[in-house]
């Protein structure tokens, strides 16, 4: 396992997609911590059959969708559309 800080991983990217394809694992490191893993594809399929759906969220933290649909239900909808919102506080000076 390689640690390379976010730095050097953006200007070497080519370098270290290469390890990873070749087998090795590079974590990318962010003020000192880890904050992404980077490893080679192992199916060469579906990123739905790999088992890969659920990366980017962090586990436990799974979305309870009937307390998402009764926060935003509780939302009031607003009278006017966002083009015209925008467009009054940019002429308004107000953002």
């Amino acid at each position: 396992m390689s640690r390379v800080n976010l730095q050097d991983a953006r200007v070497r990217l080519d370098e270290l997609v290469d390890r990873a394809e070749a087998g090795d694992t590079v974590v990318i490191i962010r003020n000192g911590q880890p904050v992404a893993r980077l490893v080679g594809w192992d199916d060469g399929g579906d990123p739905e059959a790999s088992g890969h759906e659920g990366r980017g969220r962090r586990p436990g933290k799974g979305i309870d969708l009937n307390r998402l649909r009764a926060l935003t239900a509780r939302i009031p909808l607003q009278s006017e559309e966002a083009g015209d919102f925008v467009r009054r506080m940019r002429d308004e000076d107000r953002f």
